[in-house]
């Protein structure tokens, strides 16, 4: 009876995280294993002594002390979801391993450009707006900035892999004269649909970043249908899907049309620049990571160094110290 309560509880476990997320601690277990063999080590029971070995150990094949703690969180789910009591990473050791780590590798990750309203905006006078391609692009593009949506929202890999659990549906807007409704009902953060998001855009009359004249246009154009992609174009025989390579491709070629180097954009740079502009028109930091759903504060990673900000705040204290 116990034996199968506790093969039950497993599954139980298990079924807490994505498939994704199991093959990521497949592969940080795996790295893990090589660690050990190559080390001659028993890899249970893990300690910390042998967690601060392994973190010395991928710093010869990583960039980045937040790969190496990625690598170290994965290792310990694994350990949780086969029952094994974890060791305590907020010990001095661990924590002094890390930081050391960080000083040394002396790493600075590298970041998307973001794109700003500015870049939009050329962008949208770029485009045919009669032409549906077009107008599903330009939809991608103002939905994942003004709405900070991860590429996984809006766009599959391939046309084969598109989920309507995970992309917007027409079903996942309701559309008003004056705003527009947008559901996700799976993000990075949200994986078992326990809740969703809403999130409501606003029109903004005479604006070239107006979402509701874009999302009209692309159901007149097109067509917004409940069941089907949101983000479809027509070709000969019926439609076809929005994929990734096909958006990132677009947003590069668009950003060079601008006359703009496109090195260092990517279809990231959507999430990063609606971050940006956001703390840039003085949004509280605790509503740009509610309206991003990051779990952490890792948000703040994906705001620009916000240089005429700091400026301003520089005049400011100048005035109060004149005498």
């Amino acid at each position: 009876m116990e034996w199968q309560l506790r093969r039950e509880l497993q599954e139980t476990r298990r079924a807490a995280l994505a498939q994704s997320t199991h093959k990521n601690i497949q592969t940080h277990w795996k790295s893990y294993s090589t660690f050990c063999e190559a080390t001659g080590k028993n890899p249970i029971p893990l300690s910390i002594d042998l967690l601060c070995l392994y973190a010395q150990y991928m710093s010869h094949f990583v960039k980045s002390p937040d790969t190496i703690r990625n690598y170290i969180n994965g290792i310990i789910t694994h350990n949780n979801l086969k029952g094994r009591e974890p060791p305590n990473l907020n010990t001095p050791l661990f924590k002094l391993t890390m930081k050391g780590l960080r000083n040394m590798m002396q790493h600075r990750v590298h970041r998307a450009k973001p794109i700003t309203p500015e870049i939009l905006t050329d962008i949208h006078d770029l485009l045919n707006h009669s032409d549906p391609f077009h107008v599903v692009i330009w939809v991608t593009l103002l939905l994942g900035f003004l709405l900070l949506l991860r590429k996984s929202n809006l766009v599959p890999d391939t046309q084969q892999a598109w989920s309507c659990k995970k992309q917007l549906t027409g079903g996942n807007i309701k559309m008003s004269d004056q705003a527009i409704l947008v559901t996700i009902n799976w993000t990075k953060t949200i994986q078992d649909s326990h809740r969703a998001l809403q999130i409501p855009l606003l029109k903004i009359p005479n604006s070239k970043l107006c979402p509701v004249s874009a999302l009209e246009n692309l159901d007149r154009l097109i067509g917004i249908e409940q069941k089907l992609p949101l983000l479809r174009y027509p070709i000969k025989r019926g439609w076809a899907l929005l994929t990734y390579p096909q958006y990132n491709a677009a947003l590069k070629t668009l950003v060079s049309h601008t006359g703009r180097d496109p090195a260092g954009f990517s279809t990231h740079s959507l999430r990063r620049g609606g971050a940006t502009y956001a703390a840039q028109i003085g949004i509280p930091n605790n509503e740009i990571q509610t309206l991003g759903d990051w779990k952490s504060e890792s948000y703040k990673n994906y705001i620009e160094d916000l240089l005429p900000a700091r400026t301003k705040i520089a005049h400011k204290i100048k005035k109060t110290l004149i005498v």
